[in-house]
């Protein structure tokens, strides 16, 4: 096998717990364990405004690389400056920056990826909505053992507290629901602090606060542990350009009610229940799965199958390996 240097160029802290973070996480590890030496720099910036600035910080980060060791960028990153340091380097993107409520991004971020040596998706759905080539190659499960269902009516959310993620949909639906649920909300709450803030006040007004838990970034065994307590998965995206905790959810056999997202795009209908963003029909979605156990455990078994056609972690690693090794 060749194995190669391989200079990965992070935006912030690499070791965040959001889906863009934990892909990198698992394919840098992935990389690693085949033997390339993967060196990841943290680049800081004030993602995703563009920064004249990055540019230099990543020269400086590479100062050290040959022309034959890879350059994978992340693609928050690329966009917002190093798009500008003059060397080829592959480009990831886990969702189309302008998704998350700035239109303006999409023609900064076109033209940024134009510059790359290679663009590499994580959905389907960020190439067709770019526009620009590239291989998609989408995150991987793991397989996993089928939650237990308490039948609690405890419910998962796992998203990063954001506007796009529509937690306020969710909150919403669920303040429409006559029936006994607690719901716990997994993923980061200073992506938009601001926004946080606001779902937080929102579930107070709803009369919510007491069945809502915000559990803020959980680790990987706590993340593990909540989805063992959980009796369904509610996603509420205005825009999903894949879904890993989707993914997780329907490996684990968890019934799950979500809005449209990428990891839906190959699976069978019959394995989770999708809805429009709209708050109506996700209480009505949620409220038909809460009071029929026959419809769960339906949904549960089909949502097992459909996991196990997902692609496993070591699939997808080997394919970015190649990827990453082929077209040099």
């Amino acid at each position: 096998m060749d194995r190669r240097v391989i200079h990965w160029l992070s935006p912030g802290d690499p070791g965040q717990r959001t889906g863009g973070y934990l892909y990198n996480e698992r394919v840098i590890s992935g990389l690693r364990a085949r033997g390339h030496r993967v060196e990841v720099h943290a680049i800081s910036g004030p993602w995703p405004a563009a920064d004249a600035a990055v540019a230099q910080r990543v020269a400086d980060a590479l100062a050290g690389a040959v022309p034959s060791q890879p350059i994978v960028a992340d693609g928050l990153l690329w966009t917002s400056g190093a798009a500008g340091c003059a060397r080829p380097a592959w480009v990831l993107v886990h969702s189309p920056l302008y998704r998350e409520g700035v239109s303006e991004l999409r023609i900064l971020e076109r033209a940024a990826l134009k510059g790359a040596h290679r663009v590499i998706y994580t959905g389907a759905r960020s190439r067709r909505d770019l526009g620009l080539p590239g291989a998609v190659i989408t995150p991987g499960t793991e397989r996993a053992t089928a939650a237990s269902r308490p039948g609690v009516g405890s419910i998962l959310c796992v998203a990063t507290v954001t506007p796009r993620k529509g937690h306020d949909l969710l909150l919403k639906a669920l303040a429409q629901v006559d029936a006994p649920w607690t719901l716990h909300c997994a993923g980061s709450l200073d992506r938009r602090p601001a926004w946080a803030r606001d779902m937080a006040h929102l579930a107070r007004e709803l009369g919510l606060s007491e069945r809502v838990v915000w559990h803020g970034e959980l680790a990987e065994d706590e993340l593990e542990r909540r989805f063992s307590m959980s009796d369904l998965v509610l996603h509420a995206a205005r825009y999903e350009a894949w879904g890993m905790g989707l993914a997780e959810a329907l490996a684990r056999g968890l019934p799950v009610v979500t809005t449209d997202a990428g990891v839906l795009d190959d699976l069978p209908s019959e394995a989770y229940v999708r809805v429009s963003p709209d708050p109506r029909q996700l209480a009505a979605a949620v409220m038909g799965l809460l009071t029929d156990s026959e419809r769960c455990a339906s949904l549960s078994q089909a949502a097992l199958r459909a996991g196990k056609a997902l692609p496993t972690w070591t699939v997808q690693i080997d394919r970015f390996e190649r990827e990453l090794l082929s077209t040099q």
